[in-house]
C-alpha cells in the first residue's frame, strides 16, 4: 500500500548554516574550495551557480591547467 501523504513544501529561501572549509594543503585547491563560503547564508536557490563554479574550478586543477 503507497502513502498517499503530499511531501512537505520546500523553501528555497531557506539559508544554510556557516561553510566551514578545511584547507587541503594544495594552494589552487584551497582558492577553489574557499568560493564555497560563498554558500554561507544564500539562499538555496544560488547553490548551484556556487557549486558549478567550484566543480568547474576543481576539474582545471585537477587537469592542469591553473598556474601554481
Amino acid at each position: 500500500m503507497s502513502d498517499s501523504r503530499p511531501a512537505p513544501p520546500v523553501d528555497l529561501d531557506d539559508r544554510v548554516g556557516p561553510v566551514v572549509v578545511e584547507p587541503t594543503g594544495d594552494a589552487d585547491v584551497d582558492a577553489v574550495v574557499a568560493q564555497l563560503a560563498a554558500l554561507d547564508g544564500a539562499p538555496v536557490s544560488e547553490h548551484v551557480a556556487v557549486l558549478e563554479s567550484v566543480h568547474a574550478g576543481l576539474r582545471r586543477v585537477l587537469d592542469g591547467t591553473t598556474a601554481g
